[in-house]
């Protein structure tokens, strides 16, 4: 965190600064929720990201029931497929702002979402196919590589998302005349939150259709009935991977191009310079 202050220090003076305003906040709320909503670039960001993280809820939520129970691996095992994760994000992390200076930032963001897609529905749909099925020991290196393209995927849309957001912020101020980003960001992070909360909650729904055993993290050695596993692996895998890939049709009208936020930025520092008209 300090890290991070220290590197954005020199930024913040040239930011736009906060406008004061004299009306209450809770009265001045509604109406800036609404206004915010009226932006087309928020709906479709704000819309596609609760579908992306209600996807990420609702696998995470089933890692260690599909890593115990489908795949055999040993509790003290797991540790080492979340160490490749870590490593995964921070590499996403770090490539995300990169790519973003030779692609658009849209195209960024469906690069990262179809990382998680493939992470999961390959080894898922080959496992339901009965095309590749290790268990123990021998499934631990899939799972790692696996979740190591899960973290670089959840790296980029993890930087993708907020960096569009921006944008988005900059486009509101062109179209309406005010700024928002603070609305524009809590949006995102209520999106977070709330959608990863929805996935928790589809993950423990999911667990009674398919009558997964409510004990069965008391037993030493459980075995499930095959079909408990395949509907396991269908509601930790391509479950989520389908409700991904709505976040993407979501995302495909999404217009703010490199070019369209430089004529954006250029209209704003225009407006920003223009003498202001006395009353």
């Amino acid at each position: 965190m300090t890290a991070c202050c220290l590197g954005l220090r020199r930024y913040a003076p040239s930011l736009p600064q906060p406008q004061k305003v004299a009306r209450p906040m809770l009265r001045r709320f509604p109406g800036e929720v609404a206004e915010i909503f009226a932006n087309r670039s928020f709906r479709l960001l704000f819309m596609a990201a609760v579908v992306t993280y209600v996807a990420q809820g609702l696998n995470a939520t089933l890692n260690a029931h599909a890593f115990v129970f489908v795949w055999m691996l040993k509790s003290e095992s797991i540790q080492f497929i979340t160490y490749v994760f870590v490593v995964g994000l921070l590499i996403g992390v770090a490539l995300a702002p990169r790519l973003q200076m030779r692609l658009e930032k849209k195209a960024v963001l469906v690069i990262g979402l179809s990382l998680l897609i493939a992470n999961w529905l390959v080894i898922q749909g080959s496992w339901l196919l009965g095309a590749y099925t290790p268990t123990g020991v021998a499934a631990l290196a899939p799972m790692q590589f696996n979740s190591f393209v899960a973290g670089i995927g959840l790296g980029l849309t993890g930087v993708a998302y907020p960096s569009m957001m921006a944008d988005a912020a900059d486009e509101h101020e062109h179209l309406f005349g005010h700024r928002r980003e603070g609305l524009y960001f809590a949006g995102l992070a209520f999106a977070n939150k709330a959608a990863v909360g929805v996935g928790v909650l589809l993950a423990g729904v999911a667990l009674d259709l398919i009558r997964f055993p409510k004990d069965a993290g008391q037993a030493a050695v459980v075995v499930l009935p095959q079909d408990v596993k395949v509907g396991l692996v269908w509601v930790w895998g391509p479950l989520p991977a389908i409700v991904a890939v709505i976040a993407m049709l979501m995302l495909w009208s999404y217009g703010i191009s490199r070019a369209r936020h430089a004529e954006i930025a250029a209209a704003l520092r225009g407006t920003r310079a223009a003498p202001v008209e006395p009353s």
